[in-house]
């Protein structure tokens, strides 16, 4: 007989019963992993530059500069979810993944991008800018230095990235 916290014979070896059943709990409370919030795709650049081109909703900023050019950095492009504003763990495991990315060619530079154009529910804009700047700030308390595109703008990149593997990384969380 088999005991209560084996793996079924279909399972890998690696995933238990319990494992199961919290996934089904998971999924049933919308906290599953195949349930993600954010979408991350974070690049590492040698440069990056970008130059507002057009306002993507009216009630946008007008930029505090023309163009900007950053080298040496991890260039963040996030799609912040609806559901992000009732998941405290979300800004918590962005920030995780960008300080680990950045610490792997010791960079201190982050670009921060709001790119609606990765995922499907995507937040409100105030919403999305909020959960941004927070990014921004607890990323600059802990000494990095943080850019942020202009919000609700297209903007012109020119942009060089790292070849290797870990120079694209795509996350959702």
């Amino acid at each position: 007989m088999r005991s209560r916290t084996s793996a079924p014979a279909a399972l890998p070896r690696y995933f238990s019963l319990d494992f199961t059943r919290r996934t089904h709990l998971n999924r049933y409370l919308g906290t599953c992993p195949s349930h993600t919030l954010m979408k991350l795709l974070t690049l590492l650049a040698k440069s990056f530059s970008w130059k507002p081109y057009a306002k993507a909703f009216a009630e946008a900023e007008d930029p505090a500069a023309e163009a900007t050019a950053v080298t040496e950095t991890v260039v963040v492009l996030v799609e912040v979810e609806n559901a992000d504003r009732d998941n405290p763990s979300t800004l918590r495991q962005a920030l995780k993944h960008i300080k680990w990315l950045a610490n792997k060619k010791r960079m201190r530079n982050v670009v921060l991008h709001s790119f609606a154009h990765l995922g499907g529910d995507s937040a409100a804009p105030d919403q999305a800018q909020r959960l941004l700047e927070e990014v921004a700030r607890r990323l600059h308390n802990t000494g990095y230095q943080v850019w942020m595109t202009p919000f609700g703008y297209f903007c012109e990149w020119d942009i060089s990235v790292y070849g290797d593997s870990l120079a694209k990384v795509w996350k959702e969380i």
